[in-house]
């Protein structure tokens, strides 16, 4: 019987249509209350803290740190966290890149996201740790304050529920296709403004859950991004994650990094 596995563009919907990078989302019926401007705090954007916990991810490409959004998705975050504990997470590979091209007419790729922490090798299987949900696939947290921004890490969501499985959202830059389908999408001026600003992709807002993001690696996160495929966004190439450790953040230790 020949193997099942998930792609990408199966995972995350139909990112590329005849609207670029933008289709079928609407911030105006996500099911999270009223959108309030005033109250939207980008907690990716903001600085880090002195002592924040940060994970430091070790992939066959290099090293990249996180930091968590436990207030936006605390479930996402603890199941991520337990597991990585446990070890789960490492020698897991990156099975599924997907990439675009911006139009029909146009042959530049975009590196979309992503995916990894699957049980098994294709994709099909998440875990859970014990400790969140009894075990079980636990319901997807949507927030006003976290969007798939360049370096955004998001768990992966079969319907309504997640599990091990996330992926990370690529460098993408804003096209006038993504402009239009931000418009009739009826996204608040705000969130368009901040997409323009960084970058990603607006067409998974309000679709996962965001837990996590990059903030030191990105170089690296892209290098991923930039392995070839096949035709089914399978890297040709053995990609993977190597270790995951947790630290506190020390903004002296950073600084000392930057300048070397």
């Amino acid at each position: 019987m020949k193997k099942r596995s998930v792609s990408l563009l199966a995972l995350l919907g139909a990112v590329a249509c005849t609207a670029g990078l933008m289709a079928g989302c609407s911030m105006q019926d996500d099911g999270l209350g009223q959108y309030d401007e005033s109250k939207v705090v980008f907690r990716q954007l903001e600085p880090m803290k002195d002592g924040e916990e940060i994970a430091v991810v070790q992939t066959t490409y290099g090293e990249m740190r996180l930091r968590f959004f436990p207030e936006e998705a605390p479930n996402a975050v603890a199941n991520f966290k337990a597991l990585a504990q446990e070890g789960f997470y490492n020698g897991k590979e990156i099975f599924n890149i997907q990439k675009v091209t911006e139009d029909e007419t146009s042959d530049e790729i975009l590196n979309v996201a992503y995916v990894t922490g699957a049980e098994d090798r294709d994709g099909v299987k998440g875990a859970v740790a014990s400790s969140v949900n009894n075990g079980k696939p636990f319901n997807k947290e949507l927030s006003y304050n976290v969007y798939p921004f360049p370096g955004a890490v998001a768990a992966y969501s079969d319907k309504n529920t997640c599990d091990s499985r996330f992926f990370v959202v690529g460098d993408v830059p804003i096209t006038d296709a993504v402009r239009e389908g931000m418009n009739k999408s009826q996204f608040p001026q705000l969130i368009q403004d901040k997409f323009e600003e960084v970058g990603g992709v607006p067409s998974l807002t309000q679709s996962y859950s965001v837990f996590a993001q990059i903030y030191e690696g990105l170089d690296v996160s892209e290098k991923i991004l930039n392995v070839p495929t096949d035709t089914e966004g399978r890297p040709t190439e053995s990609v993977a994650i190597l270790s995951v450790t947790f630290e506190s953040y020390d903004p002296q230790q950073a600084s000392q990094a930057e300048s070397e």
